[in-house]
């Protein structure tokens, strides 16, 4: 049996291209590997210098035996990829994704003079997240130096300068913080009190000679924290050209690391979403029209929320992680239930909602329809989608030869699927070939038409008998004992709050969200998984 899946349907996935967009990245995500570099920062591979002094500085690490290294520290990350795009990064800042379970985890850092003359270098590097104080909410994984693998009590390279001035500082809860040099501790080791754990910043400063490099190699080690979300950055500062320029890499832990072929191919679930944001599983006469999720109709990104317009220009990435956003295009969906009353969403203009967008880390409060709670697995299945039924009628109708048929009283139910209202019986198209002055079998069908061209029907299969028929007594609702269907009144669902009809105070309230979770610096973004 599969690895089961839980995923759950943001309102984003309502909210349509709100911005044009004409970047197009290219997938990285296509075999497991520990470190994922993101597919927004365009700068990833760029070094970033001050004064000619180069800092060239990344991460690389290990897991099942492959290695990967992170995108390179950069001041820049999103390049000329516009706010349009980025505002629905995953990640903040275009920070790089990293499997907790890495082994070998190295920050690498090279300072090169490349100026043809000796220059004086000032570069430091912070080990402790910039010093960001987490919340009780939002909070990385803790990350330190792998004291056990610090080779011969120093991180520099063996051919770096004794005459340089190397320091670091040191800080712990017990004997707070301390600045030593490197060649104090090359001479009698680390201060009482103080471990390589300790080490929350490097600085070097003195003159390099042209094309002289300076290395040094930090073993890092990460430790996961549950309910992690927040990225970790590790920051190098430059003031060799006299103007202050810093260049991060910034990582954040992923829990779910694995080939997306593990969890497709499986049935999606048909739900009813509630008015109080829950979701009910639909009836078995639905699901069994259901389609598969599949490579073609299911979409993996790991550092692009899936709305219409990033759907339309990211790529497909062949890894789930516990960062990934995804998408199911309904018209699978549509084609397989349409013609038995059901729809997708459908947008103000009554066009079908091209797109359900979704989170691999998202909550879904699911229940069956008992009222019983439960999730997408106890269906041997990974993926949930929104359905609405917009017309019902009965599947079969007996009739006599002679008995009266009206077409529109057969008809059980029939609502918008924008809004819920009812839908005018003129409203839509009927056709029907039932005969009642002549036995045999005929059909009637209900026919509404969306914007787009789609249509949603339904039809009921009329039998008229010759009133000499038998009546078999198991099925007393036979010729004899014609029955007219029961009114019932339709399932609600909930209005699709698309685009097309957001109002200025919604629009207001979005990018206001957006502002407090720092639209300008896209530091902490975080999107509230609210269920459609």
């Amino acid at each position: 049996m599969k690895k089961k899946f839980l995923a759950c349907l943001t309102t984003c996935s309502l909210l349509l291209a709100m911005f044009a967009s004409s970047i197009t990245v290219q997938a990285a995500s296509q075999t497991i590997k520990p470190i994922y570099q993101n597919e927004l920062n365009q700068s990833g591979q760029t070094s970033q210098t001050s004064g000619g002094i180069n800092i060239d500085g990344y991460i690389s690490a290990n897991l099942n035996g492959v290695t990967s290294n992170s995108s390179k520290a950069t001041d820049q990350p999103y390049g000329t990829i516009p706010a349009s795009t980025y505002i629905y990064s995953t990640v903040a800042n275009a920070g790089d994704l990293i499997d907790v379970n890495s082994t070998d985890i190295v920050l690498h850092a090279n300072i090169t003079n490349t100026n043809s003359a000796t220059s004086a270098a000032n570069v430091s590097l912070r080990l402790d997240n910039k010093g960001r104080v987490p919340t009780a909410t939002n909070y990385p994984d803790d990350w330190s130096v792998d004291a056990a693998r610090v080779q011969g009590g120093d991180i520099f390279d063996a051919s770096t300068r004794s005459d340089l001035n190397i320091e670091y500082q040191l800080n712990n809860a017990t004997s707070g913080s301390t600045t030593v040099t490197r060649a104090s501790v090359l001479a009698s080791g680390l201060p009482a009190g103080y471990s390589w754990n300790d080490l929350v910043r490097i600085n070097v400063s003195g003159n390099l000679q042209p094309n002289e490099v300076v290395k040094y190699n930090v073993p890092l080690k990460v430790t996961p924290k549950q309910g992690a979300k927040d990225t970790y950055s590790f920051q190098f500062g430059n003031t060799s050209g006299g103007v202050y320029k810093t260049a991060t890499i910034i990582l954040k832990g992923i829990t779910k690391n694995e080939l997306v072929s593990s969890v497709l191919d499986t049935k999606i679930l048909a739900t009813y979403r509630n008015s109080d944001g829950s979701y009910t599983v639909a009836e078995n006469k639905v699901q069994n029209l259901m389609p598969n999720a599949t490579s073609s109709n299911t979409k993996f990104n790991n550092f692009l929320m899936q709305v219409l317009s990033t759907y339309e220009n990211s790529p497909a990435d062949g890894v789930l992680t516990s960062n990934s956003a995804y998408s199911i295009s309904t018209l699978d969906i549509f084609n397989a239930i349409h013609n038995n009353g059901y729809t997708t969403l459908v947008r103000a203009d009554n066009t079908l909602l091209p797109i359900y967008a979704y989170y691999t880390n998202g909550v879904l409060r699911l229940t069956d329809e008992s009222g019983n709670a439960v999730s997408v697995s106890d269906y041997n299945m990974n993926f949930y989608a929104q359905i609405i039924k917009v017309l019902e009628a009965p599947e079969e109708v007996n009739l006599n030869v002679g008995d009266n048929f009206d077409a529109e009283q057969n008809l059980i139910s029939v609502v918008n699927p924008i809004d819920n209202s009812p839908i005018a019986y003129t409203d839509l198209t009927v056709t029907s070939d039932v005969n009642t002055a002549v036995a045999g079998t005929y059909h009637v069908t209900y026919t509404y038409n969306l914007a787009d061209g789609k249509t949603i029907s339904v039809t009921t299969k009329v039998k008229v008998t010759s009133p000499n028929s038998v009546v078999n007594p198991a099925n007393p609702a036979g010729p004899s004992n014609p029955v007219t269907p029961a009114k019932t009144p339709a399932r609600g669902h909930l209005s699709p709050n698309t685009f097309d009809e957001t109002s200025s105070a919604s629009l207001v309230l979005f990018f206001t969200s957006f502002a407090a979770l720092g639209l300008v610096a896209y530091r902490h973004k975080r999107f509230k998984d609210n269920r459609i």
